[in-house]
């Protein structure tokens, strides 16, 4: 029997449209499987990057006792170097031991085990291991006269605020007993201070490497402080890290820069940080000065050492400074450092009352 046309055309049309169909879906499958394999394959790579780490399970304040229920084990993804980063298997590459065997939990708290002195120096804020060393060799004598009980227990700090979910690194907890005590430690002597008084580039920033320098009208310029981090900066004031040497001869120059007419404090920009060597600081401090900076007990006595060796030079650059000074009537001397210094905590107070004001509103 004949087929009609229609049908056969219909027939031929849906032979062909299921054909193309299957090209289609086998097309089309063909390309999803590879989808879902490289998908697959990306998301094992993104998982093999995963590492189990301590976050803080909240707000910890610097200097506050480290407790079992202050960190929590959770799985992240982070840039973080290996050997930077608390894990349950290590502290530090360079410390080389699981951490099982350097802390343990101590009724409600996280402390080093009994005899684990190296601790200290694996995660010392600054990892600077001549000072680590000075701990370890101040707190094993000090550990002489102490009992049994408290060699065992020595409690773990933050060294700095760490701020709930941060991942924990080891620049971040100390010994207590071992991390803020000595102070031949140059660690343990940073203090991060402020001033107002410095004329500043007019684009730093946060983050930028500076040298603070004074110069007088005589045309001599000195570098106070070398090669320091702006810590945090606004339109007048900037915070520097300094250690207790330091912060004495700023002190020194902000006077003199408010005693002789025509001085001034001012910063200077790195302009390549990364690869420039820290600049000699120079500045020769007030014989005042100079005295305390040899007989300070908060200065490390290395620092302290290097002062009382270059006494003779100090001398000799000091003369001309000296010779300005002594050209000015004292009356006028204090007339303007007082006037300063009044400017300054008129300046500090209002800044502080600002401050104060923004943090209520918020």
């Amino acid at each position: 029997m004949a087929i009609n046309p229609i049908e056969r055309r219909t027939r031929n049309s849906l032979i062909t449209g299921l054909l193309i169909g299957g090209v289609i879906a086998i097309i089309v499958g063909g390309i999803s499987f590879m989808q879902i394999t490289k998908l697959s394959g990306e998301i094992k790579k993104e998982k093999s990057k995963v590492k189990q780490v301590y976050v803080a399970a909240r707000d910890i304040k610097a200097n506050n006792e480290i407790k079992p229920e202050d960190l929590t084990l959770e799985g992240v993804v982070t840039s973080i170097p290996t050997d930077k980063i608390v894990t349950p298997e290590s502290l530090a590459a360079t410390a080389g031991k699981n951490i099982a065997s350097i802390l343990e939990k101590k009724d409600d708290k996280l402390v080093a085990k009994a005899g684990k002195n190296n601790f200290a120096s694996t995660i010392t804020p600054g990892g600077d291991n001549n000072s680590s060393s000075s701990l370890n060799t101040n707190s094993s004598s000090n550990s002489n006269s102490n009992s049994s009980d408290s060699k065992s227990e020595k409690t773990i700090v933050a060294t700095i605020d760490i701020p709930k979910g941060t991942v924990i690194t080891e620049k971040m907890l100390a010994l207590k007993s071992e991390a803020v005590t000595d102070t031949n430690s140059i660690n343990s002597t940073y203090r991060l201070v402020e001033y107002s008084m410095i004329m500043l580039p007019t684009e730093l920033q946060k983050g930028d490497t500076i040298d603070v320098r004074i110069s007088y009208p005589n045309g001599q310029d000195f570098i106070v402080v070398a090669k320091k981090v702006v810590e945090k900066s606004d339109s007048s004031s900037i915070w520097l890290k300094l250690k207790e040497d330091e912060i004495l001869k700023m002190n020194s120059a902000i006077i003199e820069s408010y005693s002789v007419e025509g001085a001034k404090m001012y910063a200077v920009n790195y302009t390549q940080p990364g690869v420039q060597a820290a600049a000699n600081a120079n500045y020769p401090v007030s014989d005042k000065v100079y005295e305390l900076l040899v007989q300070d007990p908060n200065i490390a006595s290395a620092i302290q050492q290097q002062y009382r060796s270059a006494i003779n030079n100090h001398t000799l650059i000091r003369r001309p400074i000296n010779e300005i000074l002594q050209s000015t009537q004292q009356e006028e001397l204090r007339s303007r450092i007082s006037s300063a210094v009044q400017r300054e905590i008129k300046d500090r107070a209002e800044k502080r009352q600002s401050f104060i004001e923004g943090a209520v509103q918020k």
